[in-house]
This record gives structure tokens, sequence and C-alpha cells, in this order.
């Protein structure tokens, strides 16, 4: 359990989320170390194989790794021209691989030789997850003229699904988009409140009540969401521009903002 104490101050009100003096009273974590981009600001990161390691990625468009244990960086590559937006790790076929996405393409890099380049480039499109398995990955099309979700096999780097979007929802705003979750089964894919069976080019259904930064997301025990009738269970208020993540194994939700460091 976690406890917070936040006092509120009037001075700090406005248009904005008031600003607030948090204090955290107890909890199960603590700041063991901090991982440090002096140079750029961190965009996205995600842990490599046992979590002895972290891959970061900054603003000028720069893959980081880190050492967990001292927080020292282990690896650097420049991996896009811009900024870097998502990166993700999976294990497939037993190799560990990274996947970062800029704001026009897709790259998939050995996690343990990242200094050796990209094993490939996708073009046109952004925003990739991995899925569960690690065997597939999705992505955004980056073409203005249509939405849809891109589905790749990581094993031969070929485009096996188009899941188009015909809600009429743009969803984002500037390089922030909704991020694309695979369900626990990876069967159903679930974006822009667009829910997808795999086995069905058509959307299964059209959620009208997510935010154009979330997007919504599955809940790791399994259908959080009655699919029969399609039911809305529970209502989190988040932040601005922050991402969440659900563990596999635990009932929380990590919330990710933008800073040039990284709590462990």
């Amino acid at each position: 359990a976690r406890m917070g104490s936040r006092e509120i101050r009037r001075q700090f009100s406005g248009i904005q989320i008031p600003r607030r003096d948090r204090q955290f009273i107890y909890s199960r974590f603590k700041l063991c170390r901090v991982c440090r981009d002096e140079s750029s600001l961190l965009t996205c990161m995600t842990f490599l194989g046992d979590a002895s390691r972290v891959a970061a990625g900054n603003h000028t468009g720069e893959l980081r790794v880190f050492d967990c244990n001292t927080a020292n960086i282990l690896e650097t590559q420049t991996c896009h021209q811009q900024l870097v937006t998502i990166v993700e790790s999976a294990s497939s076929g037993g190799n560990e691989l990274i996947l970062t996405s800029s704001l026009n393409e897709v790259k998939v890099w050995d996690a343990f030789s990242v200094s050796g380049g990209p094993l490939h480039t996708f073009e046109g499109c952004k925003a990739a997850r991995f899925s569960h398995s690690g065997t597939s990955f999705a992505a955004l099309s980056t073409d203005t003229t249509r939405r849809e979700v891109l589905l790749y096999d990581v094993q031969t780097y070929n485009l096996d699904l188009r899941l188009p979007d015909n809600s009429g929802y743009s969803g984002g705003r500037g390089y922030v988009q909704p991020i694309i979750h695979f369900s626990p089964s990876d069967t159903m894919l679930l974006w822009n409140g667009v829910l997808w069976d795999r086995r069905s080019p058509n959307p299964v259904h059209q959620f009208d009540q997510f935010t154009d930064y979330g997007g919504g997301g599955f809940h790791p025990a399994g259908n959080e969401v009655d699919f029969l009738f399609l039911n809305l269970f529970v209502i989190l208020l988040v932040y601005n521009s922050v991402h969440f993540r659900a563990w596999a194994s635990r009932d929380l939700l990590p919330l990710l903002q933008s800073h040039n460091f990284l709590n462990l």
C-alpha cells in the first residue's frame, strides 16, 4: 500500500493542474539509484532481460543502455534522426531484442550488440509495441490519408496484417499518441479506443470514454472489460501526457513522464 500527503496551495491554481507538494509516508519501494543522461532529455525506457540493464531513448535520437546495479552507461548508439518516442524489449527466438520508435520509423536491435547497428528498419510507421510473446509487434502507420495499425512478424520482418481505424477520431497531440495494447493472450489489440480481434480485419468495438493520451489498456489478470456487454468497470484520473502500463504479475499501474533521469 502507498500513502501520500499532498498540500495544494491557492497561488498555484490556474488552467494547468495545480502544483502539489507530495511526500510519501510509506511505500514498499524506495529509490536505490538514478540513471542520468546529462546531455539530453530521456523520453522512454524499458528493462532488458533479467532487469539488470535498462535501455532508454532520449530527445536527440540516441539509445542508451544503463547498468541497473551501478547506474553507469554501458552502450550509446544514435538510432534515429529525431527523438525516440517509445522503446520496447522482448525475447524472441532465443534472442533479446529492442524495438525503438521515432516519428516516422521503427528499428529492431540486438540488445547485446546495440553498437552493431539495427537488425532491420521499418519505414512509414511509428509507436511500435511488442506482443507479449515477442513474436510480433504492432505499429501505427504514418500515412496521413488513412489511420491503421500495422502488424509485423519479428522473425521475417514481413507485414502480416493491417487493422484500419475508421472511427473518425484523430487521437494524440503532436508526437504523443495513444499506445497500442495487446491482450494477455495476444489475440486482441486496443488502440485509440478501438478494439480488434487479430482473426478479423474489422474492429470488434469502439469505446467512447478514452482520452486522446491514454487510449485504454488490458489488465494482465484477464479481461477487465465485460466483452459481452462492454461495460466500463473503473475510472482512473491521471495527469496529462502520462503513460501507464500494467505489470504482468502485479496489480499496479506505473506512470511514466519525461525527465532527464530514471528512478529505479
